[in-house]
């Protein structure tokens, strides 16, 4: 029988500067028998690196290589008030360098919504790492309208609506 999510460990991370001005919580566990294929979890708008913890611990136990992270703006990442710093170009620019510092010889992307879009946008960019697979979970297949919507928002807008948002989705 298996635990349930509650009863896992958390997905916990450590503080690191991804690039100059880029401080975001990033959980590495290096495999046992897999170490060479690492799977990257890449999160949700509102959602952190615990959301993967099923599968964290499932793969873990197989052995294989794994990388979390936070968002900017989200969970143990930095929150920076300037409305630039989370521009769609410095997600994407943290995504690879993120790819760069953890890659192995397989590599993988498991996403889910917001964090879709974001991957695909990486993968346009193409990045120096070779990516063997993606899997796309509630997928946004497009970039959010520049200037529309949520991402138009300022974030301490976003940060008051925090609360009513996360009991919502």
């Amino acid at each position: 029988m298996s635990a349930s999510f509650t009863d896992l460990p958390i997905v916990r991370g450590e503080l690191l500067d991804i690039r100059l001005g880029r401080r975001l919580s990033i959980a590495h566990h290096v495999g046992s028998t897999e170490r060479d294929t690492v799977v990257f979890f890449c999160h949700g708008a509102g959602g952190n690196k615990d959301q993967w913890r099923l599968q964290w611990q499932a793969l873990k136990a197989r052995g294989y290589s794994l990388v979390a992270w936070d968002l900017l703006g989200h969970g143990d990442s930095a929150r920076p008030r300037a409305a630039h710093a989370y521009a769609w170009a410095e997600l994407v620019a943290d995504y690879a360098a993120i790819l760069q510092r953890y890659a192995g010889a397989r590599n993988l992307i498991v996403a889910h919504s917001f964090g879709t879009g974001l991957s695909l946008s990486a993968l346009l960019a193409r990045p120096s790492v070779p990516i063997d697979a993606a899997l796309l979970l509630g997928t946004q297949l497009y970039r959010p309208a520049a200037g529309g919507g949520l991402m138009a928002l300022p974030a301490w807008v976003l940060g008051w609506q925090r609360p009513v948002l996360a009991t919502r989705f």
